[in-house]
């Protein structure tokens, strides 16, 4: 099955202000872009096999340094991220 995946465009901003924040503290860029990637790929392919359920209509999924909250809408073969958060490495 593929599933179209929609970041709300709120998600969006908040993915470049993560960006830019990894980048001010010279934190890899390139592990937010490549996680995202994963992301749109996972839920593209089969969103409810990945993640964890949260309630009846929220999944999460980590794919550091990114976790992600989405619906999936199955009927219209959709899923729609509805938050983003940024995980750095402590230490």
């Amino acid at each position: 099955m593929n599933y179209a995946v929609i970041w709300l465009r709120s998600v969006d901003t908040r993915l470049a202000d993560i960006y830019l924040t990894a980048r001010r503290r010279r934190e890899s860029t390139a592990a937010v872009t490549a996680a995202s990637a994963r992301i749109d790929d996972l839920l593209g392919r089969d969103p409810l096999a990945v993640g964890e359920s949260r309630g009846t209509d929220y999944r999460i999924l980590f794919a550091r340094p990114l976790s992600v909250t989405y619906e999936v809408h199955e009927d219209e073969q959709v899923v729609v991220v509805v938050d983003v958060r940024y995980l750095p490495r402590r230490g």
